[in-house]
């Protein structure tokens, strides 16, 4: 009889712990990860704007090749400037490629938030002026 008492009060023991240890356990566990994601929230790098400028001087134009917001590759002709505007995050590879379809001058360009990142051009025949990199932090 006193085997069963006291069997019976240490399961009653034993549940109550479990409960009280899981209950606890889940309220820790919560609060951590609401305020993880809220520090990954802040911690989130911000958006940059990018702008890809070409300047083509030449009377049969220019062939363009970019990487375009989406990590894509677009590819397109020109016979007079043009820009591209796009937001990207940092670490983000970006590429302008221009090529002369003849003689003439042209010109490359990547803006970061407005500030000129990279820039390069050419004026030999058939000549290509390309700037890449990766969206800085």
């Amino acid at each position: 009889m006193i085997n069963n008492l006291l069997f019976s009060r240490l399961i009653t023991f034993v549940t109550i712990f479990f409960f009280v240890f899981i209950a606890f356990g889940s309220l820790g566990s919560s609060s951590s990860s609401s305020s993880s994601s809220s520090s990954y929230k802040q911690n989130k790098p911000q958006k940059k704007s990018v702008t890809y400028e070409v300047q083509c001087i030449c009377f049969d134009g220019c062939d363009l090749t970019y990487q375009n917001r989406t990590g894509g590759t677009n590819q397109t002709s020109v016979s007079d400037d043009w820009n591209y505007v796009f937001s990207g995050s940092p670490g983000d590879f970006i590429y302008l490629s221009a090529q002369l379809q003849g003689r003439g001058l042209v010109r490359t360009k990547i803006y970061i938030d407005g500030v000129l990142f990279q820039e390069s051009s050419s004026n030999s025949e058939y000549g290509i002026s390309s700037v890449s990199g990766s969206v800085p932090r």
